[in-house]
């Protein structure tokens, strides 16, 4: 009778076995399982109920499933091809956690790509490519011992090279500290600019200019009216830069350098600095490159 009891007790998994056996053979799929915490009854159940319900899905099925077990985590990896990796949530234990986790998988129905209208199709706008060069505008100020000459800058700028020839003017007022009289300078010079911010892709540079510098002071008095005398102007200095919009938006600091200065006698008494300093800001609207 006891022996009768055991063989009752073992037939469901005899049953398990033998219907795991066909399903191996004729399921493409190869089941591994990789759960140390599982006694052997429940591996072999795993299993087979694995294979039975990957032979039911048929063309669903993945060509391998790995069941792995890392302490209370289970994840189960489906290589359809592509690999997948499913997530198990705790529910009822492993084994039925890890099939309802498949059957989910194998009930999901695979979403069909929408075919790319050709009408539809739009190309991507490429990024505009600039030669060296261009037309600037800005503002330069150049403090002297006097007063702020301040006022606007014109630039023009063409590729040499790796150079770019620049031609630029400027106008600048002010006042006189020393009466009641102002400033007015005109500034006209040729340089060679390296690097920013007539080269778009470059963001330093830098610039040296040749020039002449006609600087009139006017006065309400007779005796003064207006003056006006001009000297060879020398400058050097760096250029800093950034592109935005087709537009190089600079600043630049230069040395300036006048040899012979102009002087301004009696009664307005002023000399202009043989040294000096520019601050100089703007924005060059830079050519766009065509044969690229």
């Amino acid at each position: 009778m006891v022996k009768m009891g055991r063989m009752r007790g073992l037939a469901p998994l005899f049953v398990l076995l033998l219907l795991a056996a066909p399903a191996r053979a004729e399921s493409m799929a190869e089941v591994r399982i990789q759960c140390p915490g599982l006694t052997r009854e429940e591996r072999d159940e795993l299993s087979a109920r694995l294979s039975l319900a990957l032979r039911a899905g048929k063309d669903k099925s993945p060509r391998s499933v790995l069941v792995a077990c890392d302490g209370p985590e289970v994840s189960i990896a489906w290589n359809a091809p592509p690999l997948e990796l499913l997530r198990v949530r705790h529910k009822l234990g492993v084994v039925e956690d890890v099939l309802e986790a498949v059957d989910a998988r194998l009930s999901k129905r695979p979403v069909p790509l929408p075919e790319p209208a050709i009408e539809d199709y739009e190309p991507t706008p490429g990024r505009r490519v600039f030669r060296t060069g261009g037309l600037g505008l800005g503002a330069i100020a150049e403090p002297l011992p006097f007063g702020l000459s301040l006022g606007p800058r014109w630039d023009v700028a063409v590729a040499a090279g790796a150079l770019a020839v620049n031609l630029g003017e400027s106008v600048r007022f002010g006042k006189v500290d020393t009466g009641p009289y102002s400033s007015f300078g005109f500034q006209l010079d040729f340089g060679l600019s390296w690097g920013a911010p007539f080269d778009p892709d470059a963001w330093f540079g830098a610039r040296a200019g040749a020039g002449v510098d006609w600087f009139s002071i006017h006065g309400e008095r007779e005796d003064v009216g207006t003056r006006t005398h001009s000297a060879l102007m020398l400058s050097l200095g760096p250029r800093v830069a950034t592109e935005a919009a087709g537009l190089s938006l600079w600043v630049g600091l230069d040395a300036v350098v006048r040899p012979n200065p102009q002087e301004f006698g009696a009664p307005v008494n002023v000399t202009l600095p043989r040294w000096s300093g520019a601050l100089s800001v703007g924005a060059v609207l830079l050519v766009d490159d065509l044969e690229r």
